[in-house]
């Protein structure tokens, strides 16, 4: 018997309709940045029900530009630095690249 961890990468998260827009929105938020976005278990894209889609992504931007960047020893911060200077790369690399059709709504720049 051999023991085994998979690494499955980011995974997706789901919201229907009836969702808790608030607690919903507020949990995508720290599930996309926890640890900076740098863990395998954060969330990188949401499905959510397209009649809930507006208002679920204006409060995930309103919830993101709160966040406050800095030192991760300090109480007051939310968001670390990148781990290395190439995921950092990688990220701004992604950041100036938005997928077909998507657009930035918050930060995005370098």
């Amino acid at each position: 018997m051999t023991n085994v961890v998979l690494e499955l990468g980011q995974g997706p998260d789901d919201r229907p309709p009836d969702a808790d827009l608030e607690l919903a929105a507020r949990g995508a938020v720290w599930a996309a940045f926890m640890n900076t976005g740098q863990s395998c278990a954060s969330v990188e894209r949401v499905y959510v029900a397209e009649e809930i889609a507006a208002e679920f992504a204006r409060r995930v931007v309103e919830f993101t530009a709160g966040l406050r960047v800095g030192n991760p020893t300090d109480p007051d911060v939310d968001v670390g630095p990148m781990e290395n200077l190439a995921s950092s790369r990688w990220s701004r690399n992604m950041s100036g690249r938005p997928a077909k059709g998507a657009e930035i709504l918050c930060g995005g720049r370098g």
